[in-house]
């Protein structure tokens, strides 16, 4: 296990900045995550630490120590791949056996440790098939003996679980939690999945466009996000435009096309300032109200879904259509009064709503 520590990189192809004076520290025995879009550095940022990209600036240290230099094969890290990259004639125990090969480990200690790393990974059984011979999950299994076995001080993950179909990254997710609470190795896991992310992680750092958005377990990222792209794309919410009216203690009042709406500021913006803002509420803060009152939004339910354990409704005011669900549904929810509770809606800057090439909002 290690500690990772990654120093103001920065990582450039071309005249595009793939990483943008990233610093972040990531703690010994963490299940840590890199969440954000496609394109936004991620993938970029996992290779830096690994060592097969090297940074135009920057440092790398484990434990401590200067890394920046040290060539991939010395620095002690399993990488699993998107893609599994197990060798097709290889049996699932040669392709486990192979970084340990490599390492010249006794025929002894390496036929030791093949067994318990595809016992970690329930795969003992198979240890004489061949990967076409395998599902997807089963060859997601053998990349993580093959990881695991060489004792590394640190995992990286790269979407190990985007190949998979639905069930089997719901089934796969609790096996790599597991496996993490048996190994305890530090774990830097890729994805632009964000439930994968909010289900698994113990912290995570949200990336847009090179750069780190904000650092922070998944509860606080969720419920605080940094910024409007964090609230949107951590989750769904709902987002309108609107002007400042008032600002007291610490309750802000904005105007919209929905009308007055209370709210708090967000982490990064001085709301004592007036001007333009977004107004953010998540759909599962959204209740329905039987009366007019502060902060509610009157209209019309122009669509509902049962979706079983919700119901899903989309509601026009004001011009606008909004997401709100509803918890434990009869079916028969067709409101037409909202109710937006003010400690749940946030008041932001504008901003970027998405990494690269996103719109302004």
């Amino acid at each position: 296990m290690v500690a990772v520590r990654l120093e103001n990189i920065t990582k450039r192809f071309g005249e595009v900045t793939a990483v943008d004076d990233v610093t972040v520290d990531i703690a010994e025995g963490e299940l840590f995550f890199l969440l954000g879009p496609s394109g936004c550095g991620k993938t970029t940022l996992l290779r830096t630490i690994a060592g097969f990209e090297e940074a135009e600036a920057g440092r790398v240290f484990f434990d401590g120590r200067d890394v920046t230099s040290v060539p991939p094969h010395r620095r002690n890290t399993g990488m699993v791949f998107q893609n599994y990259a197990l060798w097709p004639h290889m049996t699932v125990a040669e392709n486990v056996a192979y970084g340990l090969k490599v390492r010249s480990v006794s025929k002894s200690e390496l036929q030791q440790r093949v067994a318990s790393a595809l016992e970690m990974v329930r795969m003992a059984s198979h240890s004489q098939r061949y990967p076409n011979q395998l599902s997807g999950g089963q060859q997601q299994r053998v990349a993580l003996a093959r990881a695991l076995v060489i004792n590394p001080g640190c995992l990286l993950l790269d979407e190990p679980l985007s190949n998979l179909d639905a069930k089997l990254r719901l089934e796969m997710r609790d096996e790599i939690r597991r496996i993490h609470r048996e190994t305890g190795v530090t774990m830097i896991y890729v994805t632009h999945d964000q439930k994968e992310a909010l289900s698994m992680a113990q912290r995570l750092a949200v990336i847009s466009e090179g750069r780190i958005v904000q650092v922070g377990p998944p509860e606080d990222v969720y419920h605080e996000p940094a910024d409007v792209f964090v609230a949107a794309f951590v989750g769904e919410t709902n987002l309108l435009k609107g002007t400042i009216k008032e600002f007291s203690g610490g309750a802000i009042t904005v105007l919209t096309d929905l009308g007055e709406v209370t709210g708090r500021a967000a982490a990064r913006i001085d709301a004592s300032r007036g001007g333009p803002c977004l107004v953010s509420i998540r759909p599962e803060d959204i209740r329905p109200a039987e009366s007019d009152g502060d902060n509610v939004v009157a209209g019309r339910t122009v669509q509902y879904t049962f979706l079983g354990d919700v119901g899903q409704l989309l509601f026009e005011s004001g011009g606008h259509v909004m997401k709100a669900l509803v918890i434990a549904p009869s079916g028969n929810e067709r409101p037409d009064r909202l109710y937006l509770p003010p400690d749940r809606v946030l008041i932001f800057e504008p901003g970027v709503l998405e990494g690269r090439g996103g719109r302004d909002v």
